[in-house]
């Protein structure tokens, strides 16, 4: 093993990459079966086409690996409270995502509906979103200190296991993607700019976000 890997530095390097239990059953393997690729070939143009093939195949098994690493971790080692409230947390971006794509396909035709009304609207742009976001935070936060107990793992190791946390850093992410898209959208003055006359005069901010044509 340590022959192969002094002899192709690089690719024991991306090997590293791969799940820890693929890398495991795996890893010499692949070192081995490169190494008699090559040993077989007769010319150098026979070797740079096995380096090509190489090339092509190793970031698709790369992330195919890590997607399914991902998703075992997710559903066979993430406690029933964080996957239940992962789905909880991106039903309440779902709103928003929904209506957001099918009104940019359907040419802006939902602004005179009941879904741009000043109530419907804030609900499904900000409070929807919103809630979604403390939920995936406050659970990534308390799934951490439970790991940090139980492990007893330094923060920064818990904090940076991405093959775990992804579904959290993933919605929260989101949510606060959303959020910033209309808070800093161009309409967005209309209701930041004086909320409690936004609330009052429900008609004329309508009027001016239609106008300013928020998430158009």
């Amino acid at each position: 093993m340590r022959q192969l890997e002094r002899r192709f530095p690089i690719y024991s390097r991306i090997l590293k990459l791969y799940p820890p239990a693929y890398r495991q059953q795996y890893g010499e393997q692949m070192l081995q079966t490169l190494a008699d690729m090559l040993d077989h070939e007769p010319s150098p143009l026979r070797r740079l086409r096995t380096y090509l093939r190489l090339a092509v195949d190793v970031p698709v098994t790369l992330t195919s690996q890590q997607v399914r690493y991902a998703g075992r971790a997710f559903f066979d080692e993430t406690p029933v409270y964080v996957r239940r409230n992962t789905f909880i947390s991106f039903a309440f971006f779902l709103p928003f995502l929904l209506i957001a794509i099918t009104n940019d396909l359907a040419a802006h035709g939902f602004y005179h509906t009941w879904l741009w009304s000043f109530g419907v609207l804030l609900t499904w742009i900000i409070v929807l979103p919103s809630i979604g976001l403390i939920i995936s935070l406050v659970t990534f936060a308390a799934w951490l200190i439970d790991r940090r107990k139980h492990n007893r793992q330094p923060w920064a190791r818990t904090l940076f296991d991405f093959a775990h946390n992804w579904p959290m850093l993933a919605l929260s992410g989101l949510g606060v993607l959303i959020l910033l898209l209309v808070f800093f959208h161009d309409s967005a003055y209309c209701v930041i700019d004086n909320p409690a006359r936004a609330v009052t005069h429900a008609h004329q901010t309508m009027h001016c976000v239609e106008n300013g044509s928020i998430l158009g």
